[in-house]
């Protein structure tokens, strides 16, 4: 039997990581000014390479590019006897699926109307907008426990 060693490839997505950071920020962002009776900027991924044009059909996708992630998988997946661990392909299609699902939303809440998309919003906002909240605490820490879980010193 021939000798296989596995190594974790896979690690936080770049994208990923900034996504999730600048949702929490701008959460953050909203609820304060909403509380306070003030406008709110609207949500635009433009620090992550997106002009902010909805016009930009193709330039929208750059805040959600999986590529960091897809390659990862696609390393974990194609040597025989030097594969990636089993926690590689839960790290890179968790990031792959949440991103896409951030597109998807991202794109569907343009079909809103106003007061509709506003009542379904701001409590979410809040909880979003928290240290502890889903895109720092919930997403990126449990991609970062399955890094943990599957290092080098470990089985799997």
């Amino acid at each position: 039997m021939p000798n296989v060693t596995t190594t974790r490839k896979s690690d936080i997505d770049p994208t990923f990581e900034k996504q999730l950071t600048e949702m929490k920020d701008q959460a953050k962002d909203d609820f304060e000014q909403r509380s306070e009776g003030k406008q709110v900027q609207w949500n635009m991924p433009k620090k992550l390479g997106w002009s902010g044009d909805l016009w930009d059909w193709e330039g929208m996708k750059k805040p959600f590019d999986r590529k960091f992630s897809n390659e990862k998988y696609e390393e974990a997946c194609k040597e025989q006897m030097a594969p990636g661990r089993t926690g590689d392909l839960i790290i890179t299609t968790t990031q792959i699926g949440l991103l896409s699902t951030m597109e998807r939303a991202f794109r569907a809440r343009h079909a809103y109307h106003f007061p509709r998309g506003l009542a379904q919003n701001i409590s979410r906002r809040k909880g979003h907008g928290e240290d502890k909240g889903t895109f720092k605490f919930i997403m990126l820490d449990y991609v970062r426990s399955i890094i943990k879980q599957t290092s080098e010193n470990q089985h799997g």
